[in-house]
């Protein structure tokens, strides 16, 4: 018998993170930390009647759970690549190839930890599968988790035979496992170190700071199965109430606690509400409309999770990449209600009844159309820098990808790290993010490239073990770029050796609008080259400050370009991309503003 309470919950929470990813609900995203503790519980009270009736198989229990999530996994990666061909950018397209893969793999946490930004990076918005990085969690667990409660059990049964059976050895097992990742979970000293010296979105995408959650899950099925009494009936009612109130606060509310402290809090209670729902079981008729209404939500959840991300970053990217009116986001709800009520009817409900005799045969179909299709054709975009057609507003030609290209000339000034030399030339520090090394890119581009070295420092840590590195880079230097507001976030030795410097200027913050996609889908219109990209208010917000803390020694990226309607153009005047991504200067970009910054005032090269 289904546990409409169970089924309710899910639809809470999935319609949480679609709002989330909708721009509505600022923590809905929290909902798929619901969706671990109920996962966990479903999992673990499987995992428990087949150990008791020594019926479990540890590869029919993966085949089982491949096939119930492959299938829609692969569908989407297959619509997205026939969408990308047409309207994505070659690095769009090729980031797209990557997700693909991962996604395929069970593996987009993987990769989403190490992409720039992380999960709450706004180029998020327009990526159709950075969600499945929850899936690829999800598999992992399913490959992990049975063989730790095995393998614990059996350690029990060598060491402490007498821990050994069903209702001591595996709730020891569940809150070790708790304690540990937890554990794992709060301390800094486990973050996993990230590329370019910064740390990766660890505590969010991987299984080892997440299995705390499913474990906690596993606690109440472990205490259902063997009849344990935690609360009794009648607190199930104040329970719920107190439930939904806490959870919609740390939901709506970003500024009662932490994250971290958020997602603990929701674990905890989630695993009391599916512990009193499971002793009070209800049927449906007992229920009101707006909980049938739930519950039938949370059984198509999985449908709703695979397509909706999808549907709101395919609509951004094509249509609109700035803020979605209310109309238009009822009319995405619309879009996402319908496509994925087609998808659970269509697709997910006969698979399900189809995999519980052919489970392996939806496997060989899903592996065929991963190695031989989707596969394949994503390694082929990706050597290739999505490169499928000539875009001369970049410069690309058709067979002339390759990879890295994208990112390439940005990334060139990592090389730059270095002191300077004992030449005659005028010395130039940049520090800073991609904004900085835009700035050397500019530098190197303009009519003073030939009489001053750049040398480049990503950022300089607090960390007081970089001091011997780059204090004496610092004081040696003639000219320092740094980025926006960056100066205020360095330990004391490097700020004060920054200052001493009287030739010290700040880089200031660009935007080209969200996203590109939209231009280069009209890429056949007449206006084409003279469209233009709105800037995001925070974006505004963040340039008055930095403009009003560096004053006259502000390297103004946006000033010479915006219009009355603080629009930026989109192309140079030989039309070519000035960004690609709306971000990083492409080498037109930096040409461009080169020729705008080579009066005195704006290179500041010749003011000593």
């Amino acid at each position: 018998m289904r546990n409409i309470h169970l089924d309710a919950i899910k639809g809470f929470s999935i319609i949480a993170v679609v709002l989330y990813h909708l721009g509505v609900l600022p923590y809905g995203y929290l909902g798929v930390d619901v969706f671990l503790v109920v996962n966990g519980y479903f999992i673990t009270k499987g995992l428990m009647k087949a150990f008791q009736d020594d019926e479990f198989s540890y590869w029919d229990f993966l085949v089982d759970k491949l096939a119930r999530l492959w299938p829609l996994v692969v569908m989407a990666c297959v619509v997205s690549l026939g969408i990308g061909v047409y309207y994505m950018l070659p690095d769009d397209y090729e980031n797209l190839a990557q997700s693909v893969v991962a996604s395929s793999a069970f593996a987009q946490n993987i990769l989403g930890a190490f992409l720039s930004g992380g999960y709450w990076a706004p180029v998020n918005d327009y990526r159709p599968l950075m969600h499945f990085w929850y899936v690829g969690i999800l598999m992992q667990c399913y490959i992990v988790y049975p063989l730790m409660l095995i393998g614990f059990n059996k350690l029990f049964k060598l060491f402490i035979p007498s821990v050994a059976n069903s209702k001591k050895s595996y709730g020891v097992i569940l809150g070790g496992i708790v304690v540990v990742s937890l554990l794992l979970y709060l301390l800094p000293k486990f973050d996993i170190p990230g590329i370019v010296g910064r740390v990766t979105q660890s505590k969010f995408y991987f299984i080892q700071y997440r299995l705390f959650e499913i474990a906690i899950g596993g606690l109440i099925s472990f205490v259902v199965l063997n009849k344990l009494r935690i609360f009794p009936p009648p607190f199930f009612y104040l329970f719920v109430t107190c439930w939904l109130l806490i959870i919609s606060i740390n939901v709506i509310d970003t500024n009662i606690v932490n994250n971290t402290v958020k997602v603990i809090i929701i674990s905890c209670l989630v695993a009391g509400f599916v512990y009193l729902s499971e002793i009070l079981i209800t049927g449906d008729s007992k229920s009101n409309f707006l909980y049938k209404a739930l519950a039938l939500c949370g059984t198509a959840s999985y449908s709703v999770f695979v397509w909706h991300q999808g549907v709101f970053a395919w609509y951004r990217y094509i249509v609109n990449g700035g803020e979605l009116s209310v109309t238009e986001c009822a009319g995405l709800l619309l879009v996402v209600v319908v496509v994925s009520v087609a998808s659970f009817l269509l697709l997910e409900k006969p698979l399900l009844k189809y995999k519980t005799k052919n489970a392996k045969r939806i496997i060989v179909a899903c592996t065929f159309a991963v190695v031989l299709l989707v596969g394949s054709y994503s390694f082929y975009i990706y050597s290739i820098a999505g490169v499928i057609r000539d875009v001369p507003e970049l410069g690309f030609k058709k067979g002339e990808g390759k990879v890295g290209m994208n990112i390439a000339y940005c990334d060139r000034i990592y090389k730059m790290d270095k002191d300077f030399t004992s030449t005659n030339k005028k010395k130039v520090l940049v520090i800073g993010d991609s904004f900085g090394r835009d700035m050397a890119n500019v530098l190197l581009e303009s009519q003073y490239a030939d009489s001053i070295e750049v040398s480049y420092i990503y950022f300089i840590n607090l960390n007081e073990e970089k001091r011997d590195k780059y204090i004496p880079r610092i004081e040696y230097a003639d000219i320092i770029f740094v980025r926006g507001m960056m100066l205020d976030r360095m330990a004391e030795p490097f700020k004060s050796a920054i200052k001493q410097n009287e030739h010290v200027y700040g880089i200031g913050n660009k935007r080209y609008g969200r996203c590109n996609g939209n231009v280069y889908g009209k890429r056949n219109s007449a206006e084409y080259f003279s469209l233009r990209q709105p800037i995001g208010q925070k974006d505004l917000d963040q340039y008055e400050v930095e403009k009003k803390y560096w004053g006259d020694k502000y390297i103004d990226f946006i000033a010479p370009l915006v219009d009355e309607n603080n629009t930026m153009p989109v192309f140079s005047d030989d039309k070519r991309f000035i960004s690609s991504d709306c971000v990083h200067l492409t080498k037109d970009g930096a040409i461009y503003y080169a020729k705008i910054f080579e009066d005195r005032k704006s290179t500041r090269l010749n003011s000593s």
